[in-house]
């Protein structure tokens, strides 16, 4: 027998086994008063009328995940212990929480066992944090209309080409002249050549790709350009944490300790953060929010500003909606 379940929005979803609804019980999908609606039947009753009818009813010969019966179970043998029989199904290639979790795991020892470049592993390392990033961006604002292909050339537009020219123009005033306020042992010198000289060409850079995509294409609705501004902002983040691992982080550490300390925010949170400074609106906000915090990165005030920064993306996700519905009245408004 398999079953169908109502969602959220009343679309069946299934069909799937016994067991498999059990395990959707189990991880939260299907909740005890989620309607459950039996393969072939009309009939819609709650999960808990099900899962208590399964615990009462005897099942002897249920089979189960080794092959084995309930009552083999109970008396442990050789095909418990040394399940060849599962193994050669390759049954188990379908439960798919096991490969995530496998993948998850294990590609960073992969990275680490297959590559005797110091340089690769780091890319390697970079590429993996960011592909975690992305899963965990597109899984807390999810955006089906947003296009694998669009978010690839984001993501590598600004890691290859912003910020070549970004590179670039530091040679070229008034960059050039900008950055020797770093030289000022003048705390507010400092912080203008943060805000000024890092995070306004470097919001800038990640925003390229963007007013590209919004010439290019038709326009996109406010969640769809955060999420492209995401990836974006992922580009620039491994980047820039790459570079950090194979020069600065060298000069910057003044232990084996804190060189890796630096490296592991460099690969984990920078990127994060470079994500969120580039989404917030307009670029001036997120370049102050990313020049303090490069000013204070090294002291509990830094902390503060990456939590403004957390805070001004939940607060522009609150009226997310409200933008999309005044384009749409705009668009419809300038109709002949």
């Amino acid at each position: 027998m398999r079953y169908f379940y109502q969602d959220g929005s009343d679309q069946r979803v299934g069909p799937y086994s016994k067991d498999e609804l059990r395990q959707l019980h189990l991880s939260g999908a299907v909740r005890s008063e989620t309607l459950v609606i039996a393969e072939g039947s009309e009939n819609a009753v709650p999960f808990r009328e099900l899962w208590t009818q399964w615990k009462t009813a005897p099942d002897r010969t249920r089979r189960t995940a080794a092959g084995g019966t309930a009552e083999e179970v109970r008396a442990p043998g050789a095909h418990l212990l040394l399940p060849f029989k599962e193994v050669q199904s390759f049954n188990w290639l379908k439960n798919r929480k096991l490969i995530a979790i496998a993948v998850v795991g294990l590609v960073p020892l992969f990275i680490y066992a297959t590559t005797p470049d110091l340089r690769v592993a780091f890319w390697g390392m970079a590429f993996y944090f960011s592909a975690l990033w992305a899963l965990f961006f597109y899984h807390v604002f999810p955006t089906p209309e947003a296009r694998v292909s669009t978010c690839a050339l984001c993501f590598f537009a600004t890691g290859v080409l912003s910020i070549s020219v970004l590179l670039l123009a530091y040679h070229i005033p008034p960059l050039s002249w900008l950055v020797q306020g770093f030289k000022s042992p003048n705390l507010f010198n400092h912080m203008l050549a943060f805000i000024f000289a890092i995070g306004l060409p470097e919001e800038l850079c990640k925003a390229l790709p963007l007013f590209v995509l919004l010439r290019k294409a038709d326009p996109l609705p406010p969640q769809v350009m955060l999420f492209y501004g995401l990836m974006s902002g992922l580009g620039f983040g491994i980047y820039e944490g790459v570079d950090y691992q194979m020069g600065r982080n060298f000069r910057y550490a003044s232990s084996g300790g804190d060189y890796y300390l630096l490296n592991l925010v460099r690969l984990t949170t920078l990127p994060f953060l470079h994500a969120m400074w580039l989404i917030l609106i307009g670029v001036g906000v997120p370049a102050l929010l990313h020049g303090l915090y490069n000013t204070f990165n090294q002291s509990i005030i830094g902390l503060g500003f990456a939590l403004l920064t957390v805070l001004a993306l939940n607060v522009y996700l609150a009226r997310s909606v409200e933008f999309e519905e005044a384009l749409i009245e705009k668009n419809l408004s300038e109709m002949p």
